[in-house]
């Protein structure tokens, strides 16, 4: 029974040695989103009632504000934000963690008349590029509906970056934004999939990317 209570006493010590090592850990992350119009939004930006659509990056925004990459990640780590429509964009180079704020997302403006939906052409730049940086932890985090313009062969080209993740010790998370959305290319492809439709569901689901994405 002593012996029992010991192992359980040197797990605990040591399982939560470890947790807190990996707080401290500096990482690199990838935060790829869905930057078209329609999923954007555009209610600022379109004269037109009949045309406007309340999109996703006000509450992106809001929730980077609760769920901060720059005071949740260590100093240390550095970030990116590629957006996408027909095809990726980077809309902010791999930089300092801190640079990784609300504001670099832009406006709506930024992202009018964009349309398409390249979603594994954005993973492939993020996995690349995440590839390129000396971390202990990459993190790739897609912000979308999950789905790609081509459908039919998307399944297969995520799958097929599955080694490079492995090799290169790259977590993927998909944070699905809407209620009842279409099913995702290829959710097996990620560590985690969810769907969140407000403000406190993406900072919560943010929140739990940062803090918990293992190192190795």
């Amino acid at each position: 029974m002593t012996y029992v209570w010991w192992a359980i006493g040197f797990v605990a010590f040591f399982g939560c040695e470890r947790v807190d090592k990996q707080a401290h850990v500096p990482a690199a992350v990838v935060f790829a989103y869905n930057g078209q119009e329609i999923f954007v939004g555009n209610e600022d930006v379109e004269p037109d009632p009949n045309h406007q659509y309340q999109g996703a990056l006000k509450n992106l925004q809001a929730a980077f504000v609760n769920a901060s990459p720059a005071k949740d990640l260590p100093a240390g780590s550095v970030g990116m934000l590629i957006s996408y429509a027909d095809k990726p964009t980077v809309q902010l180079p791999m930089q300092p963690i801190a640079n990784l704020t609300p504001a670099a997302f832009g406006t709506q403006l930024t992202y009018r008349g964009r349309v398409g939906n390249a979603l594994v052409d954005a993973v492939e730049l993020g996995v690349d590029k995440l590839s390129e940086v000396s971390a202990d932890r990459r993190i790739l985090v897609v912000f979308s509906d999950g789905t790609d313009t081509d459908m039919a062969t998307a399944s297969d080209r995520l799958h097929a970056m599955k080694p490079q993740l492995e090799r290169e010790h790259i977590n993927a998370y998909l944070v699905m934004y809407g209620t009842d959305g279409p099913t995702p290319a290829a959710p097996g492809f990620y560590d985690r999939a969810v769907t969140v439709n407000s403000i406190d569901g993406i900072a919560f689901e943010l929140g739990a990317i940062w803090g918990n994405a293992p190192h190795r």
